[in-house]
């Protein structure tokens, strides 16, 4: 009997330790259309921190987030006049931004913003 547990327990060790338990899985997406910028990013939830530090710090807003795990969604209009919805929550981002409310000034501040959070996201 013993011989039986200290088999399952090895079997069930190699097993856990072949599935990665701590997942680094990630996925971005980034969807252009003649109207739409679409970006959307799924990562670990342990690189939130990094992705709101420099979400906050591109649009110079530090209370967009109250803590790591806030959930958001909603519109924005950030100081340069770019408006875009921003759906997040830890290990998810997704922002959706239509050309036609905007500039293409701001189009190329959006699109630079989400270059830097697939950065951020290496």
């Amino acid at each position: 009997m013993k011989k039986l547990n200290s088999v399952l327990v090895i079997i069930v060790g190699v097993f856990a330790m072949s599935c990665n338990l701590t997942s680094d899985n990630q996925s971005i997406k980034v969807e252009k259309t003649a109207t739409v910028f679409r970006f959307e990013a799924s990562y670990p939830k342990y690189k939130t921190k990094k992705v709101i530090a420099y979400i906050e710090n591109s649009l110079n807003d530090n209370e967009l987030f109250t803590k790591v795990d806030d959930e958001k969604d909603l519109e924005l209009n950030s100081h340069n006049r770019m408006k875009f919805h921003l759906h997040a929550k830890p290990g998810y981002i997704e922002i959706k931004f239509f050309k036609n409310n905007n500039s293409e000034t701001g189009y190329n501040q959006l699109e630079s913003l989400c270059q830097g959070i697939k950065e951020e996201l290496k």
